[in-house]
């Protein structure tokens, strides 16, 4: 499609969301009607300005803005952002960025799950858009509603170069469940999991190092007091074992715990590693008990 849009290019693009019930749209004025008597095409509320940033219409973005479409409104399940990032159309979020340089424009909007444009790029994998969102100051630190941050999102995705960006990015290695958001509202991740505990558990290599180089705490622990090395030994991840060891893990706190939670494989590689079954800790415990 050229860059001159016509009634019927948009009928024709509008009339193909059968999967959206898309209400016919025969011109430029039955849209612009259309658009401002806010119409819910779907099911799901989706509104067809919405539908037009998910399936990645760059092309017709700037005409619905022309006609007052808010960009930071949620629609049903989406906001026009984290509706254009779903499926990675870059374009599409691009001209978002552009024409969101209003006062009300919130690059941190959440869709009906909480998740911001963000969270969603990493963990859908489009390192393009992630960057691009980083680069206009999205927030790194965002919560959604399962608790998670764009850097959980980005390490379950297994994508060790988004995880970089994000450290770039001054993003808390260490964030775990007792942190606060920017916006003081406490919220708890599953299980008090870091970014460095959540990677030792996945045998993520690249990322341990990239964290740890990047100040992660080796020795902070879950809330059942686990560390990161007690996540390697569980899954008898050598490598990552003496990654920990030799970056100052605790190895009598780690075999403490192991044995408290009765991890048995984590005993067995801690006491092979040197561990102490006989160490008490600050409290007078030993690690037998």
């Amino acid at each position: 499609m050229g860059k001159t849009l016509t009634a019927q290019h948009i009928a024709f693009k509008l009339l193909d969301e059968k999967a959206y019930r898309i209400e016919p749209c025969f011109n430029v004025k039955d849209i612009k009607r259309r658009y401002k008597q806010n119409v819910r095409q779907d099911e799901n509320g989706n509104t067809t300005f919405i539908i037009v940033c998910l399936r990645g219409y760059a092309e017709l973005v700037d005409l619905f803005i022309s006609f007052g479409a808010d960009v930071d409104a949620r629609n049903g399940w989406f906001t026009p952002l984290t509706a254009a990032c779903r499926d990675g159309h870059l374009g599409t979020v691009e001209s978002l960025l552009e024409k969101g340089s209003t006062e009300n424009y919130d690059i941190n909007s959440v869709d009906a799950q909480g998740r911001t444009a963000l969270l969603i790029a990493c963990e859908e994998n489009y390192t393009k858009i992630v960057k691009l969102l980083l680069d206009n100051y999205a927030d790194v630190c965002k919560y959604d509603l399962e608790e998670r941050t764009p850097m959980h999102a980005a390490r379950i995705a297994g994508n060790y170069y988004i995880v970089n960006m994000l450290i770039q990015h001054n993003i808390n290695v260490n964030i775990l469940k007792t942190e606060l958001t920017p916006d003081n509202t406490r919220h708890e991740l599953p299980c008090g999991w870091t970014p460095l505990y959540e990677a030792c558990t996945q045998g993520d290599i690249k990322t341990v190092r990239s964290l740890i180089k990047n100040s992660a705490n080796v020795n902070m622990p879950n809330i059942d007091g686990a560390t990161p090395l007690v996540a390697a030994c569980q899954q008898g991840n050598e490598q990552i074992i003496d990654i920990l060891l030799n970056e100052g893990a605790e190895i009598c706190q780690a075999l403490q715990i192991a044995v408290q939670n009765k991890y048995d494989s984590a005993i067995k590689i801690l006491e092979c590693k040197g561990g102490d079954l006989g160490y008490k800790n600050d409290n007078g415990l030993d690690s037998s008990m």
